[in-house]
Order: structure tokens, then C-alpha cells, then sequence
């Protein structure tokens, strides 16, 4: 950046800010270390980093983002990805590397069902798409939250695992 000046306009005057935006870095090498679960194709073809292409902070985020909810999908809802990356001593060359953590997928223990005071419990269980003993997906729940706002009988629907921020096997759903 350099200095600011004030130019004159017509009918008044404008800041003036110089950017040097330096070079501009292109994805060089994409690597993905650490995955068995989900193949290397198709988490190159989930974070949308193609070789050639700008390189941002912004896109290994939302790459980040895509493949962890690949994962979530898969019952593997405390994976990890972490992008590492290297540019060239110019700064016109990005090599990235994805490194995955997968740990374990996670199992529906109990549904606990919370809050209701004139709905029937059986038919609030009828609606689950989350059950005991099967792999927790985030879809799962988006969807039986769908679903019982479908009945028009609660103002709010939350299906969550408790203690998110604690890695378990097995997590108790929740049903607000």
C-alpha cells in the first residue's frame, strides 16, 4: 500500500489509496494425506482445488468446510482437515496439502426427546430418522427437523448430539 492522497473532484475531494496487489498465486500441487475412508479423487473433486487455478485462504476454507461435511456424512463427525500450504520464494506458486484426520464414525446411543408438553411422544418417535444403534448423519437430523416443523405443532425443532464439543462413539441425540 502506498501513501494516501486527497484529489480534488467535482464537487468535492476523494481519498486516494494506492494497492500494489503483488503477484498473483496460482495452485500449484494439491496433495490429501491421512484419508481411507473417503478415496483421493473425490476429495480432490469435493474441495473444488483444481491445479492452475488463484490461489485464496478463502477457497482451502470452503474446501475445509465440503470435505468435512463428506465426512459428517459418513458418521465421521470429529474429523479434522487441516490445509498446510507452501508458496515458492516468488509467491506466484501454491502447493497445498489436505491433511485428514478421520477418526471414528459415531453411533446414535439413546434419543432424548425434550420440551414437549401436549404432543405425544409416539408420534414424535414415528417421525425419527435418527435411531439407536445406527451412524449419526447431520442429514438425518436436518431432515427429521423438517419433519416434525411439517406438523405445525412447535415453534422450534433442534436435533442435536449432546456435548458436541466431546468426541464419543456413541452420542445421545437430543430432540427440542
Amino acid at each position: 500500500m502506498g501513501p494516501a492522497r486527497l484529489e480534488e473532484e467535482e464537487g468535492g475531494f476523494a481519498v486516494v489509496i494506492p494497492i500494489d496487489e503483488g503477484p498473483r498465486t496460482l495452485l500449484f500441487r494439491l496433495a490429501i494425506e491421512g484419508n481411507e475412508l473417503i478415496p483421493t479423487r473425490e476429495i480432490a473433486e469435493l474441495s473444488k482445488l483444481r491445479e492452475g487455478m488463484p490461489w485464496s485462504r478463502g477457497a482451502l476454507e470452503t474446501a475445509r468446510k465440503r470435505i468435512l461435511e463428506a465426512y459428517a456424512e459418513k458418521g465421521h463427525i470429529f474429523a479434522s482437515v487441516d490445509g498446510r500450504v507452501e508458496l515458492s520464494a516468488d509467491r506466484t506458486r501454491a502447493r497445498v496439502t489436505l491433511e485428514i484426520r478421520e477418526r471414528f464414525p459415531v453411533r446414535v446411543g439413546e434419543v432424548v426427546i425434550e420440551g414437549m408438553t401436549r404432543t405425544d411422544e409416539s408420534l414424535v418417535r414415528a417421525l425419527l430418522l435418527v435411531k439407536p444403534g445406527e451412524i449419526f448423519r447431520p442429514s438425518l437430523a436436518r431432515r427429521t427437523q423438517d419433519r416434525l416443523m411439517a406438523l405445525g405443532v412447535f415453534r422450534s425443532v433442534s436435533v442435536t448430539v449432546q456435548h458436541p464439543e466431546l468426541p464419543e462413539r456413541v452420542k445421545t441425540v437430543e430432540v427440542r
